[in-house]
């Protein structure tokens, strides 16, 4: 995932959640058996009417902070919800945008908020992407997480099975 501007918040943990626009095609994929119904992934038909997973629930993505930039870390979607933009609450925004205030007597969140707003239209200039224009968002939200490595098989036995081994033969 491209985070051009805030990829140093993403990878110390600092953000966790971003918001996308919803695209025509998005349709979110639901756990049909929790009552809640929480979303667990969002899939956009493209041409031809093709599926393309965008986002997954538990996926862990990679971070960069440009267009064909080395990956700078790596992160884990932990819920995805969708909403309307100006739904963002004084506590999102700081999850969003995790600043400080410049200016006294305004608060961070206020300062995060104003700053969203200016980024968000300038990054969204369509009609009907625009702040004003309160288009509806996905909201994912993440953590940093290790990239996946997959285990090296030994021929010893590990430390832990050493350990346990020799508890079990003093028993």
């Amino acid at each position: 995932m491209l985070f051009q501007h805030t990829w140093k918040y993403v990878i110390s943990g600092q953000k966790t959640q971003n918001r996308r626009l919803v695209q025509e095609g998005d349709y979110a994929v639901v756990d049909e058996v929790n009552p809640d119904r929480p979303i667990l992934k969002v899939i956009r038909t493209v041409d031809a009417g093709v599926p393309k997973l965008l986002y997954e629930v538990g996926k862990t993505y990679s971070v960069q902070p440009g267009l064909a930039k080395k990956t700078v870390g790596n992160i884990r979607l932990t819920a995805i919800h969708r909403e309307r933009l100006q739904d963002l609450t004084e506590a999102e925004i700081l999850k969003e945008l995790p600043i400080t205030s410049m200016e006294e007597g305004i608060s961070d969140a206020q300062w995060a908020l104003r700053t969203f707003m200016a980024t968000w239209n300038i990054m969204n200039s369509e009609p009907g992407t625009r702040w004003e224009d309160n288009p509806e968002v996905w909201v994912l939200e993440f953590e940093p997480a290790l990239k996946a490595t997959p285990k090296k098989r030994s021929s010893f036995p590990s430390r832990s099975q050493t350990q346990f081994g020799n508890e079990m033969e003093k028993s």
